[in-house]
């Protein structure tokens, strides 16, 4: 097992992780937009069905994070489990390509996602022991971590592309051989941990010794618990990224055009995940870890209501091409919200926990919005088949509760 023995190797951990991210996530952004289309006109799913389905699996790959990331403090070591955890994950995408029901495809998605759920905490913590202990450090490193693994997600939807334009099958077929070739990014990655990532080790005395029922409890300080239940509106009511997919094949996309929408919301995703960081060093600005995630959260919040105005606008035939621009605009915050929040979150939580116990805190913020996940898809799906109109306008006014909710505790 390689271990990092100084700064120099440590730093190299990151460049290294995010590469696997990024092959990875190229990997599940080739497939991303045309799963629900998958579902829907082929295995026949409803909209309620495609809810659970993603509710489930965005639940599998958190549910189970606290236990591995209080396993990877316990033994003082993040590389094995990660290693682990990616392989299970691209070994699963393939399988998508044989499922006949909507049933064996919530299986395999599920046991995918929980791959995702072995490897996020112990890699998060590893990143975390891999840079320095400022904010600004944090948020660098944090940041090129998720920029790569954007980067990813930007290649994914040309590649996949490229495979559609190439081929002559009909949908089906090239839906289900996309998903096989999506394995080969995948395993690429799982080679490059067991090459190049070095294991951070705690040595005997600096591990968690905690029991994993008190890793679960969430002791982990006030402010991580406060964390939690600020963030709680925002999680319990926000949309799988799958219904904006659905709703652009609605409208008149064909594949290809689905397809490039998942790349126009990768590419602006990697502008969020930066552009605080840029921001900071470019105008030598102080941006605290509080205001990094307010601010994400706002944006989000913005962006749902504006898609709410325009199902209204095209829900009274007004304007079409005023009611494009919008949801264009909407689209565009929504990318960068959430790249600026997954960076931001991240960053702010390895501020709250002791060093030996990152992986199990990482963990259980995984495992614990996770079950708020899984009720979000339900709901957004139940209330997506009644009115998408009024599905968007909960989840924006949701995330501004969360907003007033952080920064009440930021002042506390």
């Amino acid at each position: 097992m390689k271990q990092a023995k100084n700064g120099k190797d440590k730093k190299s951990n990151v460049l290294w992780l995010g590469i696997v991210s990024m092959l990875t996530d190229a990997s599940s952004e080739m497939i991303a937009a045309v799963m629900p289309l998958f579902l829907a006109n082929v295995l026949g799913a409803s909209g309620f069905i495609i809810g659970l389905i993603e509710g489930i699996a965005k639940a599998a790959e958190r549910l189970l994070s606290f236990l591995f990331g209080w396993y990877s403090d316990k033994i003082g070591k993040r590389k094995p489990v990660i290693a682990v955890g990616y392989l299970l994950s691209s070994l699963m995408k393939g399988a998508f390509a044989f499922t006949a029901t909507w049933p064996e495809f919530l299986a395999a998605r599920t046991i995918e996602r929980t791959g995702k759920a072995i490897r996020d905490a112990p890699r998060d913590a590893l990143l975390a022991s891999s840079v320095g202990k400022t904010i600004e450090e944090r948020r660098a490193g944090f940041a090129l971590h998720r920029m790569l693994d954007t980067l990813g997600a930007i290649l994914g939807p040309l590649i996949a592309l490229l495979f559609v334009a190439a081929l002559t099958v009909d949908f089906e077929n090239t839906v289900r051989n996309l998903f096989i070739i999506s394995l080969i990014p995948g395993l690429l990655g799982v080679i490059v941990i067991l090459i190049f990532v070095k294991d951070v080790e705690l040595r005997k005395p600096e591990r968690n010794h905690k029991s994993i029922g008190q890793s679960f409890s969430l002791e982990y300080g006030d402010r991580f618990k406060r964390l939690l239940f600020s963030l709680a509106p925002f999680f319990l009511f926000a949309p799988p990224i799958a219904f904006i997919y659905l709703q652009a094949s609605k409208v008149g996309l064909v594949l290809s055009g689905v397809i490039t929408l998942s790349l126009i919301y990768s590419i602006f995703y990697l502008i969020g995940t930066s552009i605080l960081n840029f921001i900071s060093q470019k105008f030598n600005l102080k941006i605290t870890k509080e205001q990094g995630i307010r601010f994400s959260l706002l944006l989000v919040a913005i962006s749902f209501l504006l898609v709410f105005f325009v199902q209204l606008f095209e829900f009274q035939k007004s304007d079409n091409m005023l009611s494009f621009m919008i949801f264009g605009f909407a689209l565009i915050l929504y990318s960068i919200g959430m790249g600026m929040f997954e960076v931001e979150s991240k960053s702010y939580i390895s501020f709250l926990v002791k060093k030996k116990e990152m992986g199990g805190a990482f963990g259980a913020y995984q495992t614990v919005t996770g079950v708020m996940i899984i009720a979000s898809g339900l709901v957004f799906g139940f209330l997506w088949d009644i009115s998408p109109l009024l599905s968007f306008f909960i989840s924006g006014f949701a995330a501004l509760i969360s907003f007033i909710l952080l920064k009440a505790e930021v002042n506390q």
